[in-house]
């Protein structure tokens, strides 16, 4: 892909490339246990959640929030970001504990997802593949957020509108070396992963135990990427227009792990 080939450091791009195949099949695997509550999710509170969204969309048009004018007039990434996380979010996790979280603690062979030392702990020994663990609630229209540090390993990052029952996906990541890439899953056939997006950013605060403020902002098939509060990317697709909010960490060829703090989910 030709994001892949704007990446510095020959043994960086090898890692990426052999990573490709195998990330997608443990990846999935993941999307179809994450949750405890799983069962639960989709036959009662997805529905319900679907209700409130379709009332939500209603009350944003009737407000005249003003993304939706942006096709009329001169709205810059940065303008979209300051109204986008303006004003009271719908979801607001510090995710310092287990008893005032969305997320909740997971342990599987391929990774886990915890509380300790107040923060959200996700890890994923595995070469080759990511863990990633959803928030119950899921969304439509809305900027997510959310503060991450890696603290050994490659990489973290955040999905959204994903389906852990039809193992789908956004995945948006930023490696340790400065990297962030934007990938698509669309169901389990390896050969299915679509890289949206992918670069080198000096936004990025890279090296170990650094904070990354990773925000995503997605209205219909736009979907705009932020690091620490900066415009890096917009993406058009609409593959999948309603899902889930998660955390992830990313193994290209080390175990990982990555802390989060402080998600925030505004509905537009």
């Amino acid at each position: 892909m030709p994001w892949v080939q704007r990446v510095k450091g020959g043994p960086w791009v090898q890692r990426i490339q052999r990573a490709r195949r195998q990330l997608l099949l443990a990846a999935l695997a993941m999307c179809i246990v994450v949750g405890s509550g799983l069962l639960y999710y989709t036959q009662v509170l997805r529905p319900a959640q679907l209700r409130a969204l379709a009332t939500a969309a209603v009350d944003a048009t009737a407000t005249g929030w003003a993304y939706a004018t942006a096709t009329r007039q001169a709205i810059t990434p940065q303008m979209i970001y300051q109204q986008a996380t303006h004003g009271t979010p719908m979801l607001n996790d510090a995710l310092s504990s287990q008893e005032s979280s969305y997320w909740r603690a997971l342990q599987r062979a391929n990774g886990s997802c915890a509380f300790a030392d107040g923060t959200y702990h996700v890890l994923t020994p595995r070469k080759n593949s990511f863990f990633f663990c959803a928030a119950w609630p899921v969304f439509n229209n809305f900027a997510y957020q959310v503060q991450m540090t890696i603290v050994k390993g490659d990489g973290g990052g955040i999905v959204f509108r994903a389906n852990p029952v039809a193992s789908t996906c956004y995945l948006f990541t930023v490696s340790q070396d400065g990297h962030y890439t934007l990938n698509l899953f669309v169901n389990t056939n390896p050969d299915h992963i679509q890289s949206l997006t992918g670069n080198d950013s000096p936004l990025i605060h890279s090296g170990l135990h650094q904070s990354n403020l990773l925000t995503v902002i997605v209205r219909g098939g736009s979907i705009y990427l932020y690091i620490n509060t900066q415009y890096i990317a917009t993406v058009s697709d609409d593959t999948f227009t309603i899902g889930s909010v998660g955390v992830a960490a990313v193994d290209y060829s080390h175990p990982t792990e990555v802390t989060f703090s402080h998600a925030q989910v505004w509905s537009l």
